[in-house]
């Protein structure tokens, strides 16, 4: 069994290891990952001093017993946290006349996450918590070899306020119906294609005023034009890091890709639940023709598969003048912010596009409990006390007020970045309890309420495809994909010529099977939930 455990866990930290590329954390705050539930009305009076809700069953817990220590995994880009002890100490002092546990931060590289988590199950190590991301990617093998408990009795006996925080959405945690990860709050608004401009360039050439008009991919290409023209050590067009690519982010069609993108459903087709080989649709087809013709045109750097640097550093070194990439549409809007000192201006919302809502886009990260935690109540006392307490979340996310974040006079938290404590991914506790940042702009809450009613749910919103039998079909098509649909989409081949060998390799590798057996499951699901 441990054996089976180990290859299952050796895939997933194959995927996980891919989020070592995942954009420039220097730009990602919290903030940008707060959200508003679907069952919650009232957001701007939200306020870290206004205390603390009661923990659901906090009188049941037993006060007499030692307390439990809990192993807590941070996940992180690199990096250290001089005050991790301090703001363990903080958090450990106010928690334990709580909830009785006492918890010990480990950090954890992003790379090495599944790794680690193999290795502590592989020599029984102490393990209590796990952090699962992408839920799409490793929740399955966590499941398959019983590394994680189901956690439905759990929540009912000591996660009512999880349930009460994440509602319905709760579900997309769930596996073959019952429960094993709790998705994080902060996802249930879709992000949206935006681009970056080099704020200099735009200035240089008057061209401030005419991004105001782009309302779609295609519009930017006469700015390229004139950058390749008149800026010869300036690379045009980039995107923001090679794994998010240079068209996936481009929703001119909607589609849900089901998790591993193996099997896809197009959104508002005449059959809407039928699953697709994306790769084989004209939408494909068209963008990495687009791409295609801006690479030969010299608008996309031909050492974009091999440059080490983000398309964030380039931007941010002046040597890119336009990039693409993922904002969330409660990002501050710096196109119209005459008075931001900031080196790029951002238009963060292409208006022909629109914003899809998957359960893998929700499920990103989660938390999930162990099989081998030997109190598993007292982890789930934990959780319930980050989704609900803005104490409790404030201290694990941005560490100690006063040194590590300040509160100014008009209820915003300041960061202090070289304070000893900032956890950059925002994965921690509850973003809605938490006081947005200083730099997220006065029409903040108006900002979340307009994104919220602009986001679309997939129809199949809540369905998780269970892989387990398909480990070497996916497998295959995940060589498959690593050999060609970078190379594709970044427009460094003739997509004409090189998608027909894309395809008729998947199809070699199985993904007609896999489409099958997600159809399948889909059907089911559909069937289930009164579809």
């Amino acid at each position: 069994m441990k054996r089976k455990m180990l290859s299952f866990l050796l895939i997933a930290a194959m995927s996980v290891s891919l989020l070592g590329g995942c954009g420039n954390t220097d730009e990602i705050s919290d903030t940008a990952n707060a959200t508003v539930t679907k069952d919650t009305t009232e957001t701007k009076d939200t306020s870290e001093t206004e205390g603390s809700q009661e923990v659901s069953n906090a009188g049941d817990i037993n006060f007499d017993e030692d307390p439990y220590t809990l192993n807590v995994p941070l996940m992180i880009y690199g990096g250290s946290q001089a005050d991790l002890q301090l703001v363990q100490d903080e958090i450990n002092q106010y928690i334990l006349d709580k909830i009785n546990v006492q918890i010990e931060l480990e950090l954890i590289n992003a790379t090495d996450l599944m790794n680690v988590y193999t290795l502590k199950a592989s020599s029984n190590e102490k393990l209590d918590l796990i952090h699962v991301i992408p839920v799409s990617n490793t929740l399955m093998p966590l499941v398959t070899s019983n590394m994680i408990t189901p956690m439905d009795d759990l929540v009912a006996e000591w996660g009512q306020g999880i349930s009460d925080v994440l509602g319905d959405a709760i579900k997309v945690g769930m596996l073959n119906n019952k429960l094993y990860t709790l998705p994080q709050n902060n996802a249930t608004i879709a992000t949206f294609a935006a681009l970056w401009f080099n704020t200099e360039l735009l200035k240089k050439y008057g061209l401030e005023d005419e991004i105001r008009n782009v309302k779609t991919i295609t519009d930017i290409e006469p700015m390229l034009t004139l950058m390749k023209e008149n800026e010869p050590s300036i690379i045009p067009y980039s995107s923001e890091n090679p794994s998010m690519g240079y068209t996936n982010v481009i929703k001119e069609v909607l589609y849900d890709k089901l998790g591993n993108g193996y099997g896809s459903i197009e959104i508002g087709s005449d059959d809407t639940y039928k699953v697709v080989n994306y790769y084989e649709s004209e939408d494909f087809m068209r963008k990495c023709k687009l791409m295609r013709d801006w690479y030969v045109k010299g608008y996309i750097s031909k050492d974009t598969l091999t440059s080490q640097e983000t398309g964030f550093d380039m931007l941010k070194a002046g040597k890119v003048f336009c990039m693409i990439g993922i904002a969330s549409p409660i990002d501050e809007n710096t196109l119209d912010n005459p008075n931001s000192e900031s080196d790029v201006r951002i238009l963060w919302k292409l208006e022909d596009y629109q914003a899809l809502l998957t359960t893998t886009d929700y499920s990103h990260d989660g938390w999930a409990i162990s099989s081998s935690c030997e109190r598993p109540d007292k982890a789930m006392q934990f959780l319930n006390l980050m989704y609900t307490d803005s104490t409790l979340s404030t201290l694990m996310q941005r560490g100690i007020e006063g040194q590590h974040y300040t509160v100014t006079a008009d209820n915003y938290a300041e960061l202090n970045r070289e304070g000893g404590y900032w956890h950059i991914l925002g994965q921690i506790g509850n973003p809605r309890l938490m006081l947005p940042l200083v730099d997220s702009g006065a029409d903040y809450w108006e900002r979340i309420e307009i994104a919220e009613k602009e986001t679309i749910f997939s129809p199949a919103f809540g369905f998780m495809f269970d892989s387990s039998n398909y480990a070497n079909e996916l497998a295959a098509c995940e060589a498959v994909y690593a050999e060609y649909y970078s190379v594709i989409e970044c427009g460094a081949v003739d997509p004409e010529v090189e998608i027909p060998k894309f395809l008729e390799k998947l199809k070699a590798a199985g993904i007609d099977t896999l489409i099958a057996a997600k159809q399948e499951q889909l059907d089911a699901w559909v069937a289930a939930n009164g579809k």
